[in-house]
């Protein structure tokens, strides 16, 4: 006597093996899986069975099943740190490859929302075409202001996102040359806000010499913050403009101090802080200066 299995998909699923298949009595049937389609995934047969792959054996009747699938769902999980709350729904249950609903960090009054665990910085966030779990923590942080202790030093400039900007040294460096006179540095001719850093690295990577101002501000570590540099001419001139808040510059005696922006082969820019002039000091004259770090 000879069975017959015969093994169909549902909806949103196929089948990887023979089907039908005849089988003598007692006999044995030859594997065949469940393969569910993208975003989808396997439940069970219509007899109930959830063996995936399946193989019947010592058949002594004909079978007639259907694998049934269902859609995968997901779970969006938010949560505040310190400093604020979660305004929407916590967790949700979510289909694939749809969207979540809207939530919204909210920060408690001195604080400001800075991003979310997984770098985003949205705000409110909707997770679209989810396809996979979520599992997400809002940052905040006090609202940073002038003056400020925070990481090292003293927030010196905010930007216009208001939650960056960087922190100065709270006092003065012991005063070091700029580099070289006489030669000019590929790329450390920087002067806005923001080029510091690489005005910083160029110097150091052209001057091998020890000392130095640029080369000072990189090798500083204060707090296990060692990402510091010297500023620009534009951002030296906001150490200036916060001076007083900032504390413990000479403001006397018209001292300059000096930034990583290349005036030409022999000078550097610097900044008088008695009156805030800026102008060209020589490289190779030792002039203070200040380290800063972004945040």
């Amino acid at each position: 006597m000879v069975h017959i299995l015969t093994y169909s998909a549902g909806a949103h699923g196929s089948i990887s093996g023979s089907s039908p298949q005849s089988v003598p009595y007692n006999g044995n049937g030859t594997e065949v899986s469940a393969v569910a389609d993208t975003g989808y995934h396997f439940v069970n047969w219509s007899d109930d069975s959830t063996s995936n792959p399946r193989t019947d054996t010592s058949v002594t009747s004909g079978i007639s099943v259907t694998a049934n699938f269902a859609i995968n769902t997901y779970t969006l999980t938010y949560a505040a740190g310190s400093g604020g709350s979660i305004n929407g729904i916590s967790p949700q249950t979510v289909n694939y490859g749809e969207s979540g609903s809207s939530v919204v960090p909210v920060p408690n009054s001195g604080y400001s929302f800075v991003n979310w665990s997984d770098g985003s910085t949205a705000n409110p966030r909707t997770d679209t075409s989810v396809i996979s779990n979520i599992s997400v923590t809002a940052n905040f942080m006090i609202t940073p202001y002038i003056g400020m202790s925070y990481q090292g030093g003293k927030i010196a400039y905010i930007d216009g996102t208001g939650i960056h900007g960087f922190i100065v040294t709270t006092s003065d460096l012991t005063a070091a040359q700029w580099g070289w006179t006489g030669t000019e540095i590929t790329g450390a001719d920087g002067t806005a806000i923001g080029t510091g850093n690489q005005n910083t690295i160029d110097i150091i990577t052209a001057i091998s010499t020890s000392g130095i101002a640029a080369r000072v501000c990189n090798d500083l570590i204060v707090d296990e913050y060692s990402d510091w540099y010297l500023p620009s001419k534009n951002e030296l001139n906001q150490l200036y403009i916060n001076r007083a808040t900032l504390g413990g510059f000479v403001t006397s005696g018209y001292v300059y101090y000096l930034s990583s922006s290349e005036f030409n082969a022999a000078n550097a820019w610097g900044q008088e802080f008695t009156n805030g002039s800026q102008g060209t000091v020589a490289k190779n004259t030792n002039t203070k200066f200040r380290a800063i770090r972004s945040f």
